[in-house]
């Protein structure tokens, strides 16, 4: 059998549902049932006042219907009301395990269409929809529950027959009866705020009964909700609540408790010889010796180191570097340990400074070691080893000898050096290699009429003139156009776009050529702008050509002749005429118009036509089993439903084929051939058809055997 959950997968449109169930039922045994089946609309409120909601639950029960009749598979129903009296809010439903509709098109008339249906069924008394509405006006109102369709599951058994109907009714009054509501707490915290403050039409703080509001408490910080009173749920903790009031004057209450601390332990040592730290205060209020609450600040004293020793550090505190005989931290939320570090008091070394030095252009050699054991960093003591490496000459330079080493004639970039008993300098000399630099011409020309430009420097240091090294920033100027030219650009340079009489370039590691394009200065023409509107519904026209030489789009220069094309009235629009034309007159979708030596405007005015459209029927059919397609849209505008407009384009939907059946083909469509479930069509000027071909299958499967849909009323 096909799930519901496999029905909405395959998306089957509601008419084929309704075909298919039927089928269903059709084929289902056909035996007496017996029992009773119970359908009921309660309301929560039967007597509520204007401003009020109630709620109106909807209930099929099967609880006395005999197996194997007794699971409800589906129904289909109406509830009416009075829409003066009561109107529609909101409402919950199918139940869970159900697949349906609920129908609210017509509640502002008083009338919901609901229905559902559950492959595997449900026993007992079923909830099948809660409906909210909001007492309107004074006076009575039936709510009266009706059934098209009620079916067993499994056995597809009509239970209509054993139906009985148990309809409600309500009746509003004007007047509101209104009770006040007290809200109080004990312990620390605010008292809990309602919401809503009040019923509709109660003052503030008063409510109606039956009325439910929340309730919402802030405790202190260090408190917590233990419980309320007065309340749907005196035994939470939870910071809100509900109160339903009575018919009385009512207190609702919060109780705050105290949140007792959260205690960590913390343990104190050290390192080395010495004693352990002592910390003040011993414990957080609440906690237990040596324990503490989070953030809890605590100082530490009482670090004495034993002789011999000093204290070289910290763990685990504020201050972990210091070296002080006390110290603080704050507690984190969980144990924590701190301690003291002694450390042996050892006689220091007798260090010397080694400065290291460079002359010339380069880096400063390196030491290793960086110093020697329990001397600062650049310190040694006498007779420590020392090599040196690192130095690294700048371009153009060299390495030409140390001073302060082991071997100052060397030029290599490593060296070494014993240290002596006092501070040191030593240091690397590097030289200046020198080479003749490689130049290149820079050739300056200019097309056009004008001068060439001009290079400063006139050449790099080292070459030639007119002659550059590779990397050479270079200036021009000078370009100097002839009468009636201007600068239209460059070549070869930094900015070749560009119109000023200066420029710049960067001499690349070849010959170089760079110049200046002088253009002959031509007079633009007047240009005057063209206009083109509508009045009424349609399309502004077009102008043929879009501008004149020389000028911009939408631009001309007097007496250029131009055509207007492109009027195309909205539907039921046509055209009454023209302005700003050579025939205004007329009611063609062209026209033409010589521009003046000014601004112009033209436009084309539309005028509504009275005239009904022509509409032609479509009809949708199917060959074999399965449904018929659906239009979209359903009309043309102005025509009947199922009619349409010549050159109307319709889309077509929901060819669904019965089981065993397939699409084989379209009639009267665009793409007759196609198998799709969608199609599409043009209107012709006539009545047309058009159709679904379905095909039956070679084989049958189980899914084909039976399948539950929702049966809805609309």
């Amino acid at each position: 059998m096909k799930s519901l959950c496999s029905l909405r997968r395959w998306r089957l449109p509601l008419a084929v549902l309704l075909v298919l169930f039927g089928i269903a039922l059709a084929s289902a045994p056909v035996s007496a049932q017996t029992g009773t089946v119970t359908a009921t609309a309660s309301p929560s409120n039967a007597t509520p006042n204007v401003g009020q909601q109630i709620d109106v639950e909807i209930h099929i029960d099967m609880s006395a219907v005999d197996a194997p009749d007794n699971k409800l598979g589906s129904y289909t129903a109406s509830l009416d009301w009075d829409p003066a009296v009561l109107t529609y809010s909101s409402h919950t439903g199918p139940p869970a395990g159900f697949s349906g509709v609920v129908n609210t098109t017509n509640v502002a008339t008083g009338q919901l269409i609901f229905n559902g249906a559950n492959a595997t069924g449900a026993t007992g008394d079923v909830l099948v929809l809660t409906v909210t509405f909001n007492a309107a006006a004074a006076g009575p109102s039936d709510l009266d529950l009706a059934f098209s369709a009620l079916a067993a599951a499994t056995t597809f058994q009509n239970l209509l027959p054993i139906l009985t109907v148990n309809n409600g009714s309500v009746v509003v009054s004007d007047a509101p009866t209104c009770y006040p509501l007290t809200l109080t707490h004990t312990g620390q915290g605010s008292d809990p705020t309602a919401s809503p403050p009040n019923s509709a039409g109660c003052p503030t703080g008063q409510y109606m009964a039956g009325h439910i509001p929340t309730l919402t408490a802030s405790p202190s910080a260090g408190w917590t909700v233990g419980s309320w009173t007065g309340t749907l749920n005196d035994a939470s903790t939870a910071t809100t609540n509900q109160v339903e009031m009575p018919a009385a004057a009512h207190t609702a209450s919060v109780v705050y408790t105290e949140i007792p601390p959260a205690c960590y332990a913390l343990t104190l040592t050290h390192t080395g010889q010495g004693s352990d730290p002592v910390a003040s205060p011993t414990n957080s209020a609440g906690c237990a010796a040596g324990q503490y609450v989070a953030g809890a600040a605590i100082s530490l004293s009482g670090a004495s180191p034993a002789s011999g020793w000093e204290i070289g550090g910290w763990t685990g505190t504020s201050n972990d570097a210091s070296k002080a005989a006390t110290n603080s931290l704050t507690m984190p939320a969980s144990a924590h340990a701190a301690g003291v570090t002694y450390t042996e008091i050892v006689v220091p070394p007798a260090c010397y400074a080694l400065t290291l030095t460079h002359t010339g252009q380069g880096s400063d050699p390196v030491a290793s070691p960086t110093n020697s054991a329990g001397c600062a960093a650049g310190q040694y003591v006498a007779g420590e080893a020392i090599s040196l490496s690192g130095a690294t000459p700048a371009s153009g330079w060299e390495i030409g000898g140390w001073t302060g080493t082991s071997n100052d004639a060397s030029k290599a970039a490593t060296n070494s050096l014993t240290m002596p008993a006092s501070a040191h300098a030593a240091g690397v000399t590097y030289t200046e290699i020198v080479v003749p630099p490689a130049c290149y011409a820079l050739t300056l020309t200019h097309t056009g009429q004008g001068s060439n430009p001009v290079a400063s420097p006139a050449n790099s240091a080292g070459c030639a003139a007119g002659q550059y090294v590779a990397g050479e920033a270079i200036s021009l100027s000078g370009a100097v156009p002839a009468s009636g030219w201007e600068i239209g650009g460059w070549t070869g340079t930094s900015n070749n776009a560009g119109t000023a009489a200066t420029n710049s370039l960067t001499m690349p590691a070849s010959a170089h050529t760079a110049g200046v394009t002088y253009t002959e200065i031509v007079v633009p023409p007047a240009c005057y702008a063209l206009t083109l509107t509508h009045a009424g519904e349609g399309s502004n026209p077009v102008a043929s050509p879009a501008n004149s030489a020389g000028c911009a789009a939408g631009q001309y220069v007097a007496g250029e002749a131009i055509s207007l094309s492109g009027a195309v009235p909205a539907s039921g629009w046509e055209i009454s005429g023209w302005t700003g034309t050579s025939n205004n007159a007329g009611t063609a979708a062209t026209n033409s118009l010589t521009m003046p030596a000014s601004a112009h405007a033209a436009g084309v005015t539309y005028t509504e036509t009275t005239e009904p459209p022509a509409c032609y029927a479509l009809t949708l059919t199917h060959t074999g089993q399965g449904s018929d397609p659906v239009a979209s849209p359903a009309n043309s505008a102005g025509c009947a439903a199922g009619q349409y407009v010549a050159g109307e384009a319709i889309s077509l939907s929901g060819a669904t084929p019965a089981s065993g059946w397939q699409i084989g083909g379209w009639t009267g469509t665009s793409n007759n051939a196609g198998t799709a479930a969608t199609n599409s069509l043009t209107m012709p000027a006539s009545a047309h058809t058009a159709g679904v071909t379905y095909t039956e299958t070679t084989e049958p499967t189980e899914d084909d055997l039976f399948i539950y849909v929702p049966v809805i009323l609309r």
